[in-house]
Protein backbone atom coordinates (compact mmCIF):
# COMPACT_ATOMS: atom_id res chain seq x y z
CA UNK A 1 0.00 0.00 0.00
CA UNK A 2 1.34 3.03 -1.46
CA UNK A 3 1.43 6.10 1.19
CA UNK A 4 -0.59 8.21 -1.28
CA UNK A 5 -3.44 6.07 -1.16
CA UNK A 6 -3.24 5.83 2.79
CA UNK A 7 -3.46 9.50 2.78
CA UNK A 8 -6.33 9.70 -0.41
CA UNK A 9 -8.51 6.96 2.35
CA UNK A 10 -7.36 9.40 5.65
CA UNK A 11 -8.79 12.38 3.44
CA UNK A 12 -11.86 10.82 1.72
CA UNK A 13 -12.47 9.19 5.70
CA UNK A 14 -12.80 12.86 7.35
CA UNK A 15 -14.78 14.39 4.11
CA UNK A 16 -17.41 11.42 4.72
CA UNK A 17 -17.58 12.14 8.13
CA UNK A 18 -17.75 15.45 7.93
CA UNK A 19 -20.65 14.80 5.37
CA UNK A 20 -22.34 12.95 7.80
CA UNK A 21 -21.90 14.89 10.58
CA UNK A 22 -23.51 17.64 8.47
CA UNK A 23 -26.81 15.04 7.78
CA UNK A 24 -27.00 14.49 11.73
CA UNK A 25 -27.19 18.52 12.48
CA UNK A 26 -29.15 18.69 9.38
CA UNK A 27 -31.92 16.37 10.62
CA UNK A 28 -31.82 17.29 14.33
CA UNK A 29 -29.85 14.58 14.97
CA UNK A 30 -26.40 13.79 16.86
CA UNK A 31 -23.19 12.19 16.68
CA UNK A 32 -21.72 11.21 19.66
CA UNK A 33 -17.13 11.79 19.30
CA UNK A 34 -16.75 10.13 22.39
CA UNK A 35 -18.35 7.13 21.63
CA UNK A 36 -17.72 6.79 17.76
CA UNK A 37 -14.73 4.47 17.05
CA UNK A 38 -12.95 3.73 13.57
CA UNK A 39 -11.46 0.43 12.48
CA UNK A 40 -9.41 -0.36 9.26
CA UNK A 41 -9.32 -3.55 7.98
CA UNK A 42 -5.81 -4.67 6.50
CA UNK A 43 -4.83 -7.43 5.76
CA UNK A 44 -3.62 -10.30 7.91
CA UNK A 45 -0.02 -10.30 6.58
CA UNK A 46 1.68 -7.89 5.42
CA UNK A 47 3.55 -4.67 7.51
CA UNK A 48 1.45 -1.27 7.31
CA UNK A 49 1.46 1.36 9.92
CA UNK A 50 -2.11 2.94 9.55
CA UNK A 51 -2.45 4.06 13.42
CA UNK A 52 -2.23 7.71 13.05
CA UNK A 53 -4.49 8.60 10.64
CA UNK A 54 -6.08 10.79 12.95
CA UNK A 55 -10.09 10.61 11.75
CA UNK A 56 -11.94 13.47 13.60
CA UNK A 57 -15.66 14.76 13.96
CA UNK A 58 -16.19 18.42 13.47
CA UNK A 59 -12.40 18.94 14.99
CA UNK A 60 -12.84 16.37 17.58
CA UNK A 61 -10.50 13.05 17.26
CA UNK A 62 -11.82 9.54 16.84
CA UNK A 63 -10.22 6.21 18.61
CA UNK A 64 -8.73 3.78 16.63
CA UNK A 65 -9.35 -0.12 17.07
CA UNK A 66 -6.40 -2.10 15.82
CA UNK A 67 -3.77 -4.15 17.09
CA UNK A 68 -1.90 -1.06 17.92
CA UNK A 69 -4.08 0.61 20.17
CA UNK A 70 -6.00 0.85 23.42
CA UNK A 71 -8.38 -1.52 21.68
CA UNK A 72 -7.90 -4.42 19.98
CA UNK A 73 -11.57 -5.28 18.90
CA UNK A 74 -14.78 -3.90 18.44
CA UNK A 75 -17.97 -6.08 19.09
CA UNK A 76 -20.92 -5.83 16.98
CA UNK A 77 -24.20 -7.21 16.73
CA UNK A 78 -22.36 -9.85 19.13
CA UNK A 79 -19.42 -10.96 16.92
CA UNK A 80 -16.02 -9.26 17.64
CA UNK A 81 -14.36 -8.30 14.90
CA UNK A 82 -10.89 -6.97 14.57
CA UNK A 83 -8.60 -5.06 11.99
CA UNK A 84 -7.51 -8.51 10.31
CA UNK A 85 -10.90 -10.18 10.29
CA UNK A 86 -9.83 -13.12 11.79
CA UNK A 87 -12.67 -13.60 14.27
CA UNK A 88 -10.29 -14.61 17.10
CA UNK A 89 -11.69 -12.96 19.92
Amino acid sequence: MSMIFIKGLHSKANLEISNLHTWFCANRLSLNPQKTKYIVFKPMYGNYNLNNLNVTINGTPLEQIGSQCNEKCTKFLDVYIDESLTWKF
